[in-house]
């Protein structure tokens, strides 16, 4: 009886590990897709909202449409501004000064 409840503690704990590991994960995308992503951001924030526009039947969605449209712009705008920053702050680094 003691073993089970051992082993199965076992268990649960290195499936806790597994899912820990698993939600943190980093994902490694191609240098090029990851400088696009603050635009692809940007875009989609512009087309939600644009498309609330024409919706005409579901008139529900229209607010949803705005507020995932603003949220898009807005986090595209804040990742670029972030990346812009700590880009500049790298170059002043390793710029020597004269």
């Amino acid at each position: 009886m003691r073993m089970d409840s051992a082993a199965s503690s076992r268990q649960a704990a290195s499936d806790e590990q597994l899912e820990a590991t698993v939600v943190v994960r980093r994902i490694w995308l191609a240098p090029w897709a990851y400088e696009l992503l603050p635009y692809f951001y940007i875009v989609a924030g512009v087309v939600a909202i644009v498309s609330s526009i024409y919706v005409s039947r579901w008139y529900w969605a229209i607010p949803f449409y705005l507020i995932f449209g603003g949220m898009c712009v807005h986090g595209g705008f804040v990742v670029w501004k972030l990346r812009k920053q700590f880009r500049e702050k790298k170059f002043k680094k390793a710029k020597p000064a004269s």
